[in-house]
């Protein structure tokens, strides 16, 4: 039985090297840059997806770090984030929601500082509550409709 096993390996490995004498090779000069511009794009597409993905994930960490900041009063930490978000949105509506952020903080930490309030700040639909959803900062009051 062992015999036989090897009897096909033998002949498959005997068809591959007849295959490969058989080929022209002087014509693979002709079709390499292809092949390697086959396997260059390849790797682009997937450094692409690995950095799409990557910076996904850190608009992610922005938001909640930007949430759990404005809950625990940390408000420097919040508008930093807030900043940083602003930069990595890609729609209006995300924009608009970190705006909100940022003008919570600003107006947290300009009633630290004795400045004074705008006023009221309406929250862009479809964010999300925070604390409840209104916030009281020194002179003005921020809330939620």
């Amino acid at each position: 039985m062992k015999f036989l096993r090897y009897l096909s390996w033998r002949r498959s490995s005997r068809r591959i090297n007849n295959w490969l004498v058989r080929r022209q090779w002087k014509l693979f000069k002709f079709a390499l840059p292809a092949i390697l511009a086959s396997l260059l794009l390849v790797v682009v597409l997937g450094v692409v997806l690995f950095i799409h993905r990557q910076s996904d994930a850190i608009h992610q960490r922005y938001h909640r770090l930007a949430l759990i900041a404005l809950s625990g009063k940390q408000y420097e930490v919040a508008r930093v984030a807030c900043l940083r978000g602003i930069a990595e949105s890609r729609t209006i509506n995300e924009r608009l929601e970190w705006t909100y952020y940022l003008a919570v903080c600003f107006e947290w930490i300009g009633a630290n500082y004795g400045c004074s309030s705008s006023g009221k700040h309406r929250r862009p639909a479809g964010s999300s509550r925070l604390c409840g959803g209104t916030f009281g900062g020194g002179t003005g009051v921020v809330e939620q409709y």
